[in-house]
């Protein structure tokens, strides 16, 4: 255990002060003191108010990156740092392809997704000409096109299979554009099912995984446990509780 370790009775009994065990890293609240204390932010100098553009990267007392921003949810000078473990990242996310010259299409859970420019679009038949953020006679930031090929003049995401929502991505003299073009239903599920299918086995291999020491010292915790057995536990607050070792989870 790092020098800079706190203990049980101290750091994690203070109030906002929250230490997650999460499948793919920690992830910690606390104030920059509370923070720093446990080896986090040492040489960063945190803002006094709140300014969710803030993010700063730096290294924990194991090594490992830490992300560092503001917690926009509940604010008042709380901070997160988010700490992924190398080879834990949860990416079974549509994988990019081809669909035409100089467009991307990705088969995502709720519809397909083209990117590409106005013209490789149009080519490839994903939208109509003319019909691009910010051109004459279609809204500045977004354009909506109904199954029928008429124009929804409020902006939100295209559901109904064959509508299509279409947003600018980057800019230049050539920008590129962003197509959501919705799918049936029968797609969507057996899209759904499939996530989640792999979402478990990524669990599944990530529990049987052997888990780095934590920051401070947990009830229980142990870096490497016999039968790569993993410590499940319970959050409530600032409060962390050690699960029965008969719910543990062990490699199958």
């Amino acid at each position: 255990m790092s020098a800079t370790a706190a203990k049980i009775g101290g750091i994690l009994s203070e109030p906002r002060f929250v230490y997650k065990l999460l499948r793919w890293g920690d992830l910690i609240y606390g104030t920059p003191e509370q923070l720093r204390r446990i080896g986090i932010g040492l040489d960063i100098h945190f803002p006094g108010h709140d300014d969710g553009r803030w993010r700063r990267i730096c290294v924990d007392p194991r090594g490992f990156k830490v992300d560092l921003h503001f917690n926009s949810v509940d604010g008042g000078g709380i901070f997160v740092a988010s700490i992924t473990f190398p080879g834990r990242q949860f990416d079974v996310g549509a994988v990019a392809k081809q669909f035409a010259p100089g467009v991307e299409l990705r088969e995502e859970t709720h519809g397909d997704v083209y990117t590409g420019t106005a013209d490789a679009l149009v080519a490839a038949g994903i939208v109509p000409a003319g019909h691009f953020p910010g051109w004459p006679g279609m809204l500045k930031t977004t354009v909506n096109i109904k199954p029928d090929g008429s124009m929804e003049r409020f902006c939100k995401m295209a559901r109904a299979p064959g509508g299509r929502y279409i947003q600018q991505i980057s800019k230049g003299q050539r920008p590129t554009y962003r197509v959501a073009v919705g799918v049936s239903s029968e797609i969507e599920e057996a899209r759904e099912e499939g996530a989640q299918r792999l979402r478990g086995e990524w669990e599944l291999r990530m529990d049987a995984l052997p888990r780095p020491a934590p920051l401070i010292d947990l009830p229980g915790f142990r870096a490497s446990p016999k039968i790569k057995m993993t410590p499940k536990y319970r959050t409530e607050g600032n409060v962390i509780t050690l699960a029965p070792r008969s719910e543990w989870m062990a490699q199958a």
